[in-house]
């Protein structure tokens, strides 16, 4: 009878252990996923403030190559104002979709860090 106890002790401290190990790994996994989701999320909101920092050098140049056409430099005035413009254009139609992806980033961050939590 006593051997039985043991060996019941035995098999339950084996599944306790694998259970812990099972936790463990869970964990690290989720932990993993979170600092993954943290560097894209990072990146995408760098990437926003790329595009909207490049939205404005691209009208600042428009407004320069005005300037430059009202000095007298009628040819170089009007490319500057034309590739800013285009620039300009570019840049604030990608603007959206890196808001978007920024956003999404950040969801996906919380979401990671509820899961966590839950884990824990």
């Amino acid at each position: 009878m006593v051997a039985l106890r043991k060996e019941y002790l035995r098999e339950q401290q084996k599944l306790e252990l694998e259970i812990h190990k099972r936790h463990q790994s869970r964990l690290k996994k989720a932990r993993i996923e979170l600092e993954v989701a943290k560097t894209q999320r990072d990146k995408a909101i760098k990437s926003l403030s790329n595009k909207k920092t490049g939205a404005w050098l691209s009208a600042l140049i428009s407004i320069l190559g005005i300037v430059v056409i009202n000095l007298g430099k009628v040819e170089f005035g009007a490319t500057m104002a034309l590739l800013g413009g285009l620039f300009f254009l570019i840049n604030i139609t990608t603007i959206d979709p890196a808001k978007k992806s920024a956003e999404e980033s950040i969801e996906l961050v919380d979401d990671l860090k509820k899961h966590l939590g839950k884990i824990k």
